[in-house]
């Protein structure tokens, strides 16, 4: 292998052998050499002045190029020549696309005439560091993309830096391009160690133009009006900013700052979403008076933002200074809505906007310094709005007309809220507010489901004109003793449940009553429901201290209505017809309960009654098991019922039955076990043995005639009778089934 010289300028030329070639020719183009893998050097003589596309590409060997004069490199020229290392080309003026495209170890290049450099000319050219080109005036678009180890640029004549030209220009630290006017889209992106640049004529910074420059420290432009899209995102070491007549920030223009401190601005009107999201050290945008209007997420996560001037805002996006744990107080008299999360989790102590007619979902939601807010001229306040303002202490609004659910819940520190022009609180509005004192309003005319639970300092509730009162709806309320509720149609389960003060209740037009509804008011002493006509199970549990109740038109008893009432005297309920399960279970004091027109008596319906005397079931079919069960004080029972099972009457031990039903056949030696006095009066004739002996315990008693009479001790009293006293006393008879005696031996 040796040297070849070449001077012909027509044919193709065959190197195959060849190292070194120098090539006189005029232009070169890429059928002027074919088969040359070996080239490693190629110097090109005065004569020669073009390069055409794909000249020497893909020379895999070639290490050195020098020219003297050629003016032109068109496309490719040098494309994959992944060993060329050096470049000699003083009098280049114009550099084709891609035309040292992937020459990987290409270091130094000699190109300072060169005046244009066109689309990814040196695309991933990673081993180039210094580019001097003092006159070049335009770039293309990605020409030094992936440039790695490029360092210093100096191009002081270029005009424009185009979309992606230094774009992952990794070590790019020193640039100086001063009269450049505009920089394009991705123009610096992901330039790790740039740290300044001097930028004094630009007018225009498109989308992403410094985007990923995570070194870049300060900026000023003083000419651009606008900063585009994602501009300078990323740059966590940016700690300042200079744009004093920009009007617009774009979206995520500063987003992840994360060092940015201030930013310098005297003409800014709009700031775009997200646009200074999680700028955690920001403290202040000076002059922004001007500001009209905010977008979602603009100041999202600046937790150091302590002021800004929003006296001329009119619109104000979803979550604009979320979670801004600074930010004091904020005075924007022309906003009209406060929109979703605008200021959810932020230290805001005061707001006041006059002139806000509506606050969407959640706007202040967990803004535990918030103690002032003025809002006069709102009219709905949305879902979860003030959730968790600890601090919050009064709201104005002078027309508020809708509460939205969870508004105010966990408002610790809420002692009033004006309610006179409000129609609807929904639910869980002001659930655990537990410094609220009074709620009265002639307005609202529905109370939905939680929605003053646990407002332990609520003590008096007046609601004339309330229709309807929701699930839990003032569910312990500790201190509520007094409510009036005029017109309420219904009150839903467990609407006062755990008002243990409560003493007084008006509801003359309610017509039903939840389930639960008055558990655990423990003082409430008498309970009056003119127009009721359903209570639900539990309605009255454990009203220790319920001495009447009147409810003329309900029919039906749910289960363990009255149960604990343990005080409870008098019940009025005439239009009933069935008694559920435990109803009165435990209704110690009760006295007496006409049975009229009952049909049905559930087990344990009036369990432990022990002031219960007498009862007449003489229209009761249905008897639950221990339906009386512990009433001791019971002495005599009028029943019709034909079977009555064992239990009913356990324990009633001054219980003396009175039975008339027909008999039935063979019944007789099923009698009922604990009473101690059982007497059957009826005449009703009951075919039996002419002389039937029973033994029980040792005793024999029998009967005579052609009836049977059992007067029964049970639990050895029969011991107190020698056996031949034993009383005989004939007389006519029916049996009812009553449960089981233990007899054994019966004998004939």
């Amino acid at each position: 292998m040796g040297k070849m010289a070449i001077n012909t300028q027509t044919g193709a030329h065959s190197c195959k052998y060849t190292n070194n070639l120098t090539v006189d020719m005029a232009v070169v183009t890429r059928d002027s050499f074919h088969n040359c893998p070996t080239i490693e050097e190629i110097t090109l003589l005065p004569t020669v002045q073009v390069l055409m596309n794909n000249s020497f590409e893909n020379y895999p060997n070639l290490g050195y190029v020098s020219t003297k004069c050629v003016r032109t490199l068109a496309g490719m020229v040098f494309r994959y020549c992944e060993r060329l290392t050096d470049f000699d080309g003083p009098s280049v003026l114009s550099i084709g696309d891609q035309c040292f495209k992937d020459c990987t170890q290409l270091n130094n290049v000699n190109v300072r005439s060169v005046t244009f450099i066109g689309k990814e000319a040196f695309y991933f050219c990673s081993s180039i560091n210094t580019l001097d080109i003092p006159f070049v005036k335009d770039i293309g678009t990605r020409a030094f993309i992936c440039c790695y180890s490029l360092f210093t640029v100096i191009a002081s004549s270029l005009k424009s830096v185009r979309a992606s030209v230094f774009e992952n220009c990794h070590r790019l630290e020193d640039i100086h391009i001063p009269n450049v006017t505009s920089i394009g889209e991705n123009a610096f992106t992901d330039c790790f160690n740039l740290t300044t640049i001097d930028l004094p004529s630009v007018t225009l910074i498109t989308k992403n133009a410094f985007n990923g420059c995570k070194s870049l420290k300060t900026i000023s432009l003083p000419h651009v009006t606008k900063i585009e899209p994602g501009t300078f995102m990323g740059c966590t070491d940016l700690t300042h900013v200079n744009i004093p007549v920009v009007t617009e920030i774009g979206s995520r223009a500063f987003s992840g700052c994360e060092e940015l401190v201030t930013v310098t601005t005297r003409l800014l009107t709009t700031i775009m979403t997200w646009a200074f999201n999680n700028c955690a050290k920001l403290v202040s945008l000076s002059n922004t008076s001007l500001l009209a209007g905010i977008e979602i997420g603009a100041f999202s996560g600046c937790t150091c933002l302590c002021s800004i001037d929003v006296s001329s805002l009119r619109s104000l996006g979803t979550r604009a200074f979320y979670k801004c744990t600074s930010l004091e107080s904020i005075y924007a008299p022309l906003i009209r809505v406060v929109v979703i999360e605008t200021f959810r989790c932020s230290s805001i102590s005061s707001f006041d906007g006059r002139n806000v007619v509506s606050i969407e979902s959640r706007a202040f939601k967990s803004c535990r310094n918030l103690t002032d807010v003025n809002v006069p001229a709102v009219a709905s306040i949305d879902v979860d709005s003030f959730n968790q303002c600890d601090a919050l202490k009064t709201i104005e609004s002078g027309i508020l007309k809708t509460i939205g659910a969870g508004s105010f819940e966990y408002c610790t520190c809420l002692v009033t809220v004006d309610l006179t022009t409000t129609t609807t609180v929904c639910a869980d509005a002001f659930n655990r507010c537990v410094s609220l004192s009074s709620i009265s309003s002639s307005t609202i005319t529905d109370i939905s489901n939680n929605c003053f639970s646990y407002c332990t300092s609520i003590s008096t509730v007046r609601l004339p004109n309330v229709a309807h009162i929701g699930k839990e709806a003032f569910a312990n309320c500790t201190k509520l003793c007094i409510v009036e509720l005029q017109f309420a149609s219904s009150i839903e389960d467990r609407a006062f449940i755990g008002c243990i003060n409560l003493t007084t209740i008006t509801m003359p037009l309610t017509t039903m009553i939840g389930n639960e509804s008055f558990k655990h008011c423990k003082r409430l002493t008498s309970i009056t429901g003119p127009s009721v006509v359903a209570v639900g199970a539990q309605a009255f549990q454990c009203c220790f201290a319920l001495i009447t109740a009147d409810f003329p038109l309900i029919t039906f008893v749910e289960p363990y209505t009255f149960h604990k009432c343990t005080k409870l005297v008098s019940v009025r309920l005439p239009s009933v017809s069935i008694v559920e399960s435990g109803a009165f279970f435990m209704c110690q004091h009760l006295g007496s309960f006409d049975f009229s027109g009952v049909v049905s008596v559930g087990s344990s319906a009036f369990r432990y009654c022990h002031r219960l005397t007498y009862v007449d079931l003489t229209d009761v079919g249905s008897l639950g098991y221990c339906a009386f069960d512990g009433c001791d004080g019971l002495t005599s029972v009028v029943s019709s019922i034909e079977y009555v099972d064992q239990k009913f009457f356990r324990d009633c031990q001054n219980l003396r039955f009175l039975s008339t039903a027909h008999a039935r056949r063979n019944y007789y030696s099923k009698l009922y076990e604990y009473t101690n006095v059982v007497d059957y009066s009826s005449r009703s004739r009951l075919k039996a043995a002419r002389s039937v002996f029973f033994h029980h315990k040792g005793y024999l008693l029998r009967s005579q005639r052609d009836y049977v009479l059992v007067w029964l001790l049970i639990w050895n009293r029969l011991a107190s009778y020698p056996r031949s006293n034993l009383p005989s006393i004939p007389m006519e008879m029916q049996i009812s089934v009553l449960g089981y005696l233990k007899f054994v031996d019966m004998c004939p």
